[in-house]
């Protein structure tokens, strides 16, 4: 896939750590107020890479700013949250235990107990924490941390008890805070039979996830409230049932397969989303790192002038340095490195050439940022003409009976090019081999000049091959069976 070019198995490596913290910090704050902050947070940086992009100045300023923020943003807003959650769990729980569970709680007994209250006409207002920081919404109380049991229940609410008018907050299976006062809802055209209590009750549930219980002495009823709705409860069996539902199952009835099916699937699309939103962070980070990489090139010599012959060079490649965006760096392969020198301007003899990076050729979006050498010695020599005689290379006795009587060559000379230093040492070309062994008359063969070193080079095609002409007789020496 093309999103993944350029990536490495340890940049892989560093997403799929960061996606997992992402994953774990998503789970924890799952279904508190803190996910919608969190998701702001995620939008504003989003709307910020979107506004870089498309070269919205004004908006990617503005957006870039609250991001610089976010840090302190999350610190302040998430102190009390991240405060509960380091005081009730180990870092190992954080990282690798369920977010989602909670301690096993007999909410039969609780359902119960609250339905003896309602027979005795005593009323009560309980509220279960679920996810949610509930003591920023509620006053006063008295804080105690005691088991749940019926025995504390009903003492708590007995009219003698001092803290009976107030409300009882539960957190697992301990009491956490007797005798608190809730807010009340703001909402208007609720039922003329809802009093106090139940006002409260609808108050914590609007600004938390609360569930709340509310039992009413007058009219001697159970009602649960949670967000938006409160409704009436029939029976202490169908109160346990919903408690369990809501508070220790996650609202669905008992661990069926299809709940755990959807358990998976939600923390599946969870880590999927976190892998997603890491690697657009990291895809956006490394797009603005610079990275640095050292190359080694060949030289091509271009344009060099017919007159002249390149005899020696100092270096025919160059090592290059090279800075751009690290994902072009990454992908950035050596047969796209291009390093040439223009030998129009040379002279006989030994020149001085200056390399730069006007003497490289790069993908766009990279910069040389040195290059070794920066300077090469290459020397040049005139090419002279000059007229070689041409000898047959010959291998082999001729055959026996036979003699050869001459061996010519046409033609005889042949007009070349090459190095002063060469041409002047230079005094016969010579053919490729010609075997005469199996030749038994005249014979004529097109046989190919040898022209060493390959400086040296022919003046017209035509005298890359030459004849060569083979005159050949019966021997006149006698045989041994002759003689006698």
């Amino acid at each position: 896939m093309e999103i993944f070019t350029g990536l490495r198995w340890i940049d892989l490596f560093d997403i799929l750590i960061l996606s997992f913290f992402l994953y774990r910090l998503f789970m924890i704050f799952w279904r508190t107020n803190a996910i919608h902050i969190i998701l702001g947070l995620i939008f504003i940086w989003v709307v910020s890479m979107v506004a870089q992009h498309l070269g919205l100045i004004f908006t990617s300023w503005f957006m870039g700013g609250l991001s610089a923020v976010s840090v302190v943003i999350i610190i302040v807003i998430f102190r009390n949250e991240i405060r509960d959650i380091l005081i009730r769990s180990n870092p190992l729980k954080l990282l690798f235990g369920h977010p989602g569970q909670t301690i096993v709680t007999d909410y039969q007994s609780i359902a119960d107990t609250v339905f003896r209250l309602a027979h005795k006409k005593t009323g009560a207002l309980i509220v279960f924490r679920r996810r949610n920081r509930l003591y920023d919404h509620i006053q006063e109380g008295v804080d105690i941390d005691a088991l749940v049991s019926p025995q504390m229940i009903e003492s708590v609410f007995n009219h003698d008890a001092p803290v009976h008018d107030g409300a009882m907050v539960i957190d697992g299976n301990r009491i956490k805070k007797v005798g608190t006062y809730l807010p009340l809802t703001e909402r208007e055209h609720l039922p003329q039979k809802f009093g106090t209590r139940h006002r409260a009750a609808l108050g914590i549930a609007e600004r938390s996830d609360a569930v709340v219980v509310v039992v009413s002495e007058e009219r001697q009823e159970v009602s649960i409230a949670i967000g938006q709705e409160i409704t009436r409860v029939l029976s202490a069996n169908a109160l346990a049932r919903k408690l369990k539902m809501i508070l220790q199952n996650g609202g669905y009835e008992g661990k069926s397969n299809i709940y755990r099916l959807q358990q998976i699937g939600r923390e599946l699309v969870g880590l999927g989303v976190s892998f997603m939103i890491v690697t657009a962070f990291w895809y956006t980070l490394a797009g603005k790192q610079q990275s640095l990489i050292s190359l080694t090139a060949p030289i091509e010599f271009r344009n060099l002038p017919a007159e002249y012959d390149m005899i020696k060079a100092s270096s025919d490649k160059i090592d290059v340095q090279i800075s751009g965006n690290r994902r072009l760096i990454n992908t950035l392969r050596g047969e796209q490195i291009s390093a040439f020198v223009n030998l129009a301007n040379a002279q006989s003899g030994r020149n001085k050439i200056l390399l730069s990076k006007e003497n490289l050729h790069l993908p766009p979006g990279l910069e040389v940022v040195k290059v070794t050498p920066s300077t090469i010695f290459v020397s040049f020599e005139q090419r002279i003409e000059k007229v070689i005689p041409v000898k047959v290379r010959v291998v082999d006795k001729s055959h026996p009976g036979f003699r050869v009587d001459k061996i010519t060559v046409e033609p005889e000379k042949i007009r070349v090019v090459a190095p002063y230093s060469v041409a002047k040492g230079l005094t016969v070309l010579s053919t490729e081999p010609v075997s005469i062994e199996n030749i038994r008359e005249n014979t004529r063969l097109e046989v190919g000049v040898v022209f060493s070193p390959a400086s040296i080079k022919p003046v017209s095609q035509s005298d890359q091959k030459v004849l060569v002409h083979i005159a050949i007789s019966p021997s006149q020496k006698k045989t041994k069976s002759e003689k006698k």
